[in-house]
């Protein structure tokens, strides 16, 4: 919308961000602009990553040896782990590596009516089937990782002998709703706009946002780490971030390691050109019980290629966006309830 009116008004629109999006930077005529690396590094925390893989760190689970010693020290401290509204995830029974398409990364899972009728599993973000087996070992047992914020916040606090606060969206307002006077805080995402202050921000499971099945997911992890950053503060002043995963090598945390998200920016272009994903292609999500009726009337019209991504609930893709957003327009609308997302950000 700034654009727009920017464009209309003739005058220069500036979009500042720690982490521009793809679409903010191809707006851009002479890319964007970045600060000296010097400059960027200085206001980074340090990252320490803890390899959940090893078996001797996933025998704890969530709670690390790692992660309860650092959290033993004086500092404040907040955990992350994001439960609400993620799918549930797979590991390998036997190395441990979690289970994403080969594709595009996205977690895996089962219950769509291609991967019940073969045993296998799909992607909700590219649609990609796979076979259930562990690429990484070829073993066929899996297990399903099932995280939870409250059950976590009681075994911390027998772990370090003292009160553990839950911080969630839901959540009142109120003085509590910051974690009070706790010195350890964990819950969702909300955690991180709620504490005024931390030491060291912890992310319990981040492979929920690693492998999120939104073709945005990256940048949206990034995001978390930006946010971390600004509420453990620069690396001179003691802050920390700690990350749990299985994918230590992921681009996000190399990115952030690094204390270069240009380095992610780089990655998720050539990947989302190769997958034909926003800004090198135009997405529509078509939902609600009248859309099933509503690709019918749409057709199969050369240039649009259309898939369903679950019940009631459909994606078209073309590489033309002003063909897409005509033949969306001259549909004849359905009864029911529908709904129509351009490049949706969630999706």
């Amino acid at each position: 919308m700034a654009v727009e009116r920017a464009r209309r008004a003739g005058v220069p629109c500036v979009l500042v961000s720690p982490i521009p999006t793809l679409e903010a930077q191809e707006l851009a005529s002479d890319g964007p602009l970045a600060p000296r690396r010097a400059v960027e590094r200085e206001g980074w925390p340090s990252l320490e990553v803890v390899d959940q893989r090893d078996p001797e760190v996933g025998r704890h689970g969530l709670l690390t040896e790692t992660l309860v010693a650092r959290l033993r020290s004086r500092d404040r401290a907040v955990c992350v782990l994001n439960r609400k509204g993620r799918a549930r995830l797979l590991a390998c029974a036997g190395c441990g590596d979690l289970v994403v398409c080969d594709s595009c990364g996205a977690a895996v899972g089962e219950g769509t009516a291609a991967g019940a009728s073969t045993g296998g599993l799909d992607c909700p973000r590219c649609g990609e089937h796979r076979p259930r087996v562990c690429s990484g070992c070829g073993a066929t047992r899996l297990r399903i990782l099932r995280p939870g914020v409250a059950r976590l916040r009681e075994e911390l606090e027998v772990l370090l002998g003292e009160r553990v606060a839950e911080v969630s969206g839901s959540a009142r307002s109120g003085p509590e709703t910051g974690g009070g006077d706790s010195r350890v805080v964990i819950g969702t995402e909300a955690a991180l706009h709620r504490v005024p202050k931390a030491d060291l921000v912890a992310f319990l499971d981040f492979d929920q946002e690693l492998s999120a099945p939104r073709y945005r997911a990256n940048e949206q992890a990034m995001a978390l780490l930006v946010r971390a950053a600004r509420l453990a503060g620069p690396r001179s002043g003691g802050g920390r971030i700690l990350v749990q995963t299985r994918q230590p090598g992921h681009p996000v945390l190399q990115a952030a390691g690094t204390a270069d998200p240009g380095l992610l920016s780089s990655h998720d272009r050539a990947l989302r050109q190769q997958l034909g994903f926003p800004p090198f292609e135009t997405l529509a999500e078509i939902a609600g019980a009248a859309a099933d009726a509503f690709v019918e009337r749409l057709g199969r019209p050369l240039g649009l290629d259309i898939s369903p991504v679950g019940e009631n609930r459909w994606v078209v893709r073309a590489a033309d966006r002003r063909f897409l957003l005509d033949a969306l327009a001259n549909v004849e609308r359905p009864p029911g309830r529908l709904r129509l997302a351009i490049d949706p950000l969630r999706f």
